[in-house]
């Protein structure tokens, strides 16, 4: 399992897959990892593309940094992972949550690198005021029913993947600034999305929260051209239904 240096920052980086187009796969925050994607849903794109996955910092078995958590800072990380990677090729990125809006930051930043981008049930903004002060309040037990609903049964179970997720939460939250700085980071603007000038898959759970159902009607409506695919599932669609999001990518990579 490789862990490289990306110029002073150390991510956990896999590749899979003989060759084809290159497609990026971008987690979500804080119980996301590439796992998220390594078992079933890139060993299916893996037939066809040329698939590159990391860990976002301080996630996975990337270390945890003190700060750089903002979208921004992010999208300079997938920046630093495309331009070992990818080639010089234009890559389709694909974003789960919050990884969907590292993916669409870096896609404003750099169109050319881009050739289309999914995005997976992304909440924009990133952060709610009133989400992260309950995060701040909450005892550990709490704090693990806060998150995505498909790891509500590690908190049932318990033992020693539920110990190492509660350890990795609680540096994250409370031993970092990620959520001063996610929180600290501007939304897009409609101005922004009206430019964006890439092929984009909107892919959304028919189980949506508010915050995700808004944020989809949003960019169905200010982005030109954006196809929207709704997926049976809650908000992790990647773990819960990875055939029909699978099919939905290639149906727009076809398209």
């Amino acid at each position: 399992m490789p862990v490289e240096d990306y110029g002073g920052l150390t991510l956990h980086t896999q590749v899979v897959g003989a060759g084809g187009p290159p497609v990026v796969l971008v987690h979500g925050l804080l119980v996301g990892s590439l796992s998220t994607w390594y078992f079933a849903v890139a060993p299916a794109l893996a037939r066809e593309h040329r698939v590159i996955m990391y860990d976002l910092r301080g996630h996975g078995l990337s270390p945890v940094t003190p700060g750089g958590y903002g979208v921004r800072g992010q999208a300079d990380d997938l920046a630093r992972v495309v331009e070992r990677h990818a080639g010089g090729e234009p890559v389709t990125l694909v974003g789960h949550s919050i990884g969907g809006a590292i993916g669409l930051r870096y896609a404003l930043a750099h169109p050319e690198r881009v050739a289309r981008l999914v995005m997976i049930d992304t909440p924009l903004p990133v952060m709610a005021k009133n989400w992260i002060d309950r995060v701040r309040a909450a005892s550990l037990p709490d704090l693990l029913k806060l998150l995505p609903g498909a790891n509500h049964s590690l908190v049932g179970r318990g033992g020693r993947q539920l110990a190492k997720l509660a350890e990795k939460v609680v540096a994250l939250t409370a031993r970092t600034s990620l959520l001063d700085d996610l929180l600290a980071e501007p939304d897009f603007s409609d101005q922004e999305l009206a430019a964006f000038a890439r092929p984009l898959l909107l892919c959304y759970a028919t189980r949506g929260g508010p915050v995700v159902t808004a944020t989809r009607a949003r960019l169905a409506a200010r982005v030109p051209g954006a196809r929207l695919v709704m997926i049976e599932g809650g908000h992790a669609l990647p773990v819960e239904a990875p055939e029909p999001l699978v099919a939905a990518i290639r149906e727009f990579r076809d398209g």
